[in-house]
């Protein structure tokens, strides 16, 4: 197979902003450092305060950076302003990413190169890594450094790969997608009253129905985790479906991704359906198994004395959560964390040379004091 030349404007990165602007000039000036020469679109709805550091930062780095600045009310829902600036893009290829998230330009090429010479892919990705700092604050010291599960699924048949996306689902937000397709899911979104669950499973799901998903192992994206949003997450499953508008959101939701169904596979309305809700299934009854669980036990310790406690636990608990209870109050939590991080970031790891200029904008001694 002739792999196709490609160009470094096939791809345009979303950034929504609210009120974030140390986040948001850390971000720019890494992308400015690192010669990211993607197309970038800043959804800007900050208060002036904000928003004029914004327009500073973005001054300093317009000589290096393709930045398309967008204003929006401080009152716009999130919805609205990714919908809105998903289509001001010209690019065949899009990603959302937030202010606190490092894309890597080196992984964003590979990336792009696979899905021009795969049509029959429709979202590709890369190894995550997550990180918390000492304080919800840009800049800090990395206190956890490690990633997340994500699996390629490339099976011919859609049902499978719905299927199998929902019995371990992991976060395809940050994936690379086909413009066309993205603003086609965001349509329907933007028409309907999803909340922030199923606004990230609306995508993902018809994604799957409609191509296949790469993960590559190269380093792709390092995010954030303790900094504040500007969005709200939901946090317990149980709650979740139990909120009276979760039927509503669950019947369209399913009725969008049966139309795409019998669209892509010889099957029926009911045949879909059936397919939709069994694999929504395998989607919720882990989550909220273990958040009963969780709750249960929970329960339980706290009636009891630290010597009680320990009892219980030894008597009632399986081994892994007797050394995980052991692991996080003897300090060796702590022990192997430091350890994960200095393995990550020591030359010999294969991530170093990506990773290594995301640190130094996180770990900034100059920014460090600034926020303080």
């Amino acid at each position: 197979m002739t792999n196709v030349q490609i160009s470094k404007v096939l791809l345009t990165v979303i950034i929504p902003t609210k009120n974030r602007s140390a986040f948001l000039r850390r971000l720019l000036i890494y992308y400015a450092a690192t010669g990211f020469d993607y197309k970038i679109i800043i959804a800007d709805s900050s208060e002036k305060s904000h928003l004029d550091h914004n327009i500073e930062t973005i001054n300093t780095v317009n000589s290096k950076l393709d930045i398309s600045h967008e204003f929006y009310e401080d009152t716009i829902v999130f919805k609205e302003k990714i919908f809105q600036s998903l289509f001001r893009i010209n690019t065949p290829y899009v990603v959302i990413g937030a202010d606190d998230d490092f894309f890597v330009p080196n992984t964003i090429e590979l990336a792009i190169n696979f899905l021009e010479n795969n049509p029959d892919y429709s979202m590709i990705s890369g190894e995550p890594l997550i990180f918390y700092l000492d304080s919800s604050k840009s800049h800090g010291r990395i206190q956890f450094l490690g990633g997340y599960p994500q699996n390629s699924i490339e099976d011919d048949d859609p049902c499978s790969r719905l299927t199998k996306h929902l019995s371990n689902v992991t976060s395809t937000w940050y994936s690379i997608y086909r413009t066309k397709q993205l603003m086609e899911y965001w349509k329907i979104m933007r028409l309907s009253n999803f909340d922030t669950i199923f606004i990230e499973l609306v995508p993902s799901c018809l994604s799957m129905i409609q191509g296949k998903f790469k993960k590559l192992d190269n380093l792709y994206m390092v995010r954030q985790y303790n900094a504040p949003r500007e969005y709200s997450l939901i946090g317990s499953k149980i709650e979740w479906a139990s909120d009276p508008s979760f039927e509503s959101q669950f019947i369209l939701f399913r009725e969008k991704l049966c139309e795409s169904l019998l669209l892509k596979c010889k099957i029926d309305m009911n045949t879909a359906k059936k397919m939709v809700n069994k694999s929504f299934l395998l989607f919720m009854l882990p989550t909220i198994c273990g958040e009963y669980k969780k709750e249960l036990k929970e329960s339980q310790i706290q009636k009891r004395d630290p010597i009680s406690t320990i009892s219980f636990l030894i008597t009632n608990h399986n081994i892994i959560n007797k050394l995980q209870y052991l692991k996080v109050h003897s300090g060796l939590d702590w022990l192997i964390n430091k350890y994960r991080i200095y393995k990550l970031c020591r030359r010999s790891s294969r991530f170093y040379h990506d990773l290594k200029p995301i640190i130094e904008s996180i770990e900034d001694e100059r920014s460090v004091e600034a926020d303080e």
